[in-house]
This record gives structure tokens, C-alpha cells and sequence, in this order.
């Protein structure tokens, strides 16, 4: 019992002991697991000084975004405010900032309460994170000026300038001169339809010879007649002319300028015993006689003389045919050597003649009586010679006529 109880102490104290070193055992083991950041930590500044130098390369990108980005150096200052976190919020107490160095994650959660010591590794730190922020800056910058963006006249980005670029969208940004002059269209306000004007398809220079018949004053005569129609397609000229045995000639002829209306006759002269002729201003609106009741009288744009008058209308029908089906009318304006008539011509229809030419297909046209004119005047256009006219006839009620009959043709 004695030899017991005097043993018993000797092996508890002897236990305290051994609980004793181990405590100081895993004391020691956890200041040597407390050391091992500081070597982590003595390279981090070699891993900072290493990738700082790795955040060199967008320097030369900054350098070149002015001369991508000349249209709107604004464009570089309003880019870094987009992404300003890295640069204004890490602070040095927070893990983060260790979580940027390729340490161990418990070893960089243990040394970020060392950093605080050293005030100088910090201020190193931090310049490191606002010179990489700066970086990233300049390269969003230079991304966004290689983009095509909308300005206004001042440089500033338009409202629209995120959305992307339309084809129609780029010449507006890289051709002011194309701007401005989009620019004065839309300030001119909306265009102006052109007024319709006829299509027309003229006949190239032509000599047209006719075998003339007719009966005047008692009796009858033949004679030989001629048109010329000459143009260079900005001028024309037209002139016909009858010629019969003992009853002397007459002409008619008229020159004037080609528009993109047609004939836009100047001068008009009928040629017999007296000559008479018609000046016909158009910027005026008058067309001023030699002879008549009248020194003159308005017209409008598209009047014709008593000779051009045949030649546009050839030309209408020719461009288009089937616009002119029988029963159809046309109406012109139409200046003689002492006044001016309206003249409306109806299509007949299409129709064979024997002529002293051949068999000449033709399309006929009779010009409309006016109130008190008992004159008829019927027209052919030959369908194979440019709608040129191939057979003439004019008639009064007195039995008088003249007959003109295509008898050949030729280029002058």
C-alpha cells in the first residue's frame, strides 16, 4: 500500500512533462510553419519587379493610340473610368492583393498581416497596380479608336457611337467632305420630283424626196418636194421644200435647239411670195411675229412651230409605240408665221401603202379640225423609218389639196 502511493506522483508529474513537451513541440512546429512566409515574402518583391516588367509591352500601344485615334483623342480619357476598381479599392490589408503572387494560399493568407510593416513595399505595390490599370486603360483606348465611331463638329463621341458601325455609317465618319454635302442636302430640304417629260427616240439625219400631186384653183399639178432633217443631237435643222413648173416653189424651215422635252424650235420661216417667220422665246414665253394681227403672243414650254411639230411627234410614238393605240390623241401648242394654234392629232391606226417608194408600212394620224377650219390634214409615219413621215396630205373644202408621197431616201 505505502510502496503505491509513493510511486503515484513520480508518474503523473512524469506525464505533466510529456504533455509538457508536446505543447512546446507543436509550439515550435507552428513558429516554424510562421516562418515560412517570410521567405514567400522576401522574393516577393523579385515577383513585383518581375511583373511589372511584364506590364511594359502596352506601352508601345499607348504610344500608337494617338495616330489610330486622331479623329477623337477624347476617346482615350473617357476609357480608364470604365474600369476604375483595380486601381482605387485595393487596399493593402486585403488578401486580394496577395492573391495576385503565385504563393500558396494559407502562406498568403498568414503574411498579409506582415505587410503592414513595411510601409515602403506597399507604395511599391500600389504603383505597380495603377501603372497595370493605366495599361489595361490604354489598350481598351486603342481598341475602341480602330473601331469606327460617329463624331460631332466639336470631337465629341456621338450618342450612337457604341452600337456598331453600318456600311451606310463609315463614309460619314472618314469623308467630311461627303458629310457636308449630306449635310447641305438635308438642310435644302426634300427633293423636288423633276416634272415628267416625254420619252423620245429622234430619227438620225435623214433625206426624205416625194413625189407631190395636187389640185389648185382649177387645175392640177405635180411637183417634187424634199425634207432634210439634220441634227448633231444638241441643234437641229428642217427644211422642206415644193417645187412645181410654172407655179415657182415654197419652204418652210425650222432650227432651234434638242432637249431632253424634244425639239425647242428658235425660229420658224415660211417661205412664198412674202416670207414671214416667228421667233419663239422661251425664257421670255413669247414668240414675236414678222406679220400678223399680232406682234406676239405667249407660249409655253413644249410649243412647237408648224414643221418641228411633225418630227417631235414622230419621235414620242417612236420611243414607245404601244403607249399610242388607236383612238389615242396628242395635243400641241403650235406657232405659225402669224399666230398660234393648238393642233391635236388622233391616231387612225396601222396600215399598208403602196408608195412610189414601195409598200411602206405606217401608222396614220389625222389632225383635228379647229372650229371655223375646214382644213384636213392627214399624216403617215413609216413604222420602219424611224416614224418619219412618208406620206403627207392636206385638204380644204374647196376641193384644193396637196399630196406628198415617199419617193426615196438617203442620210445627207
Amino acid at each position: 500500500m505505502n510502496e503505491s502511493r509513493i510511486l503515484a506522483p513520480p508518474r503523473a508529474r512524469h506525464g505533466i512533462w510529456l504533455l509538457g513537451a508536446l505543447v512546446l513541440a507543436l509550439h515550435l512546429l507552428a513558429l516554424g510553419w510562421l516562418s515560412l512566409p517570410e521567405a514567400g515574402r522576401t522574393r516577393l518583391p523579385e515577383r513585383r519587379l518581375h511583373t511589372r516588367v511584364l506590364a511594359a509591352p502596352p506601352a508601345p500601344a499607348r504610344a500608337a493610340a494617338p495616330a489610330q485615334a486622331a479623329p477623337e483623342p477624347p476617346r482615350a480619357k473617357a476609357a480608364p473610368p470604365a474600369r476604375p476598381a483595380p486601381a482605387r479599392k485595393r487596399a493593402p490589408s486585403k488578401p486580394q492583393a496577395i492573391a495576385r503572387a503565385p504563393a500558396p494560399a494559407p502562406a498568403a493568407a498568414a503574411a498579409d498581416t506582415d505587410l503592414h510593416d513595411e510601409a515602403g513595399d506597399d507604395a511599391a505595390y500600389e504603383a505597380w497596380l495603377a501603372e497595370l490599370a493605366a495599361a489595361r486603360g490604354s489598350t481598351l483606348a486603342s481598341a475602341d479608336a480602330a473601331a469606327p465611331t460617329h463624331t460631332d463638329g466639336a470631337g465629341k463621341p456621338h450618342p450612337e457611337a457604341d452600337r456598331p458601325a453600318r456600311p451606310a455609317d463609315t463614309p460619314q465618319a472618314t469623308d467630311p467632305a461627303a458629310a457636308a454635302e449630306t449635310a447641305a442636302a438635308a438642310a435644302s430640304g426634300p427633293a423636288q420630283t423633276p416634272a415628267p417629260t416625254p420619252t423620245l427616240s429622234f430619227a438620225p439625219p435623214t433625206r426624205l424626196r416625194f413625189d407631190v400631186s395636187g389640185h389648185v384653183k382649177g387645175f392640177d399639178y405635180r411637183a417634187r418636194g424634199e425634207l432634210l432633217w439634220l441634227t448633231d443631237g444638241q441643234h437641229y435643222s428642217l427644211r422642206q421644200q415644193i417645187s412645181a413648173l410654172f407655179l415657182g416653189s415654197r419652204a418652210q424651215q425650222s432650227e432651234g435647239l434638242v432637249g431632253a422635252g424634244g425639239l425647242q424650235p428658235q425660229h420658224f420661216v415660211d417661205e412664198a411670195r412674202k416670207d414671214r417667220s416667228a421667233e419663239l422665246d422661251f425664257a421670255a414665253g413669247v414668240a414675236h411675229f414678222s406679220d400678223g394681227a399680232s406682234p406676239q403672243a405667249p407660249i409655253s414650254a413644249g410649243a412647237q412651230d408648224r414643221m418641228s411639230v411633225f418630227l417631235q411627234l414622230g419621235a414620242m410614238i417612236a420611243a414607245a409605240p404601244a403607249d399610242y393605240p388607236p383612238g389615242s390623241e396628242l395635243a400641241f401648242e403650235t406657232v405659225g408665221a402669224r399666230r398660234v394654234d393648238r393642233w391635236v392629232f388622233r391616231v387612225i391606226g396601222p396600215q399598208l401603202l403602196s408608195l412610189p417608194a414601195g409598200e411602206t408600212p405606217a401608222l396614220k394620224l389625222q389632225r383635228l379640225p379647229q372650229p371655223g377650219d375646214d382644213q384636213v390634214d392627214e399624216l403617215w409615219l413609216g413604222s420602219a423609218l424611224h416614224y418619219l413621215p412618208v406620206r403627207i396630205r392636206l385638204a380644204q373644202g374647196g376641193g384644193d389639196h396637196v399630196d406628198l408621197q415617199l419617193l426615196g431616201h438617203e442620210t445627207p
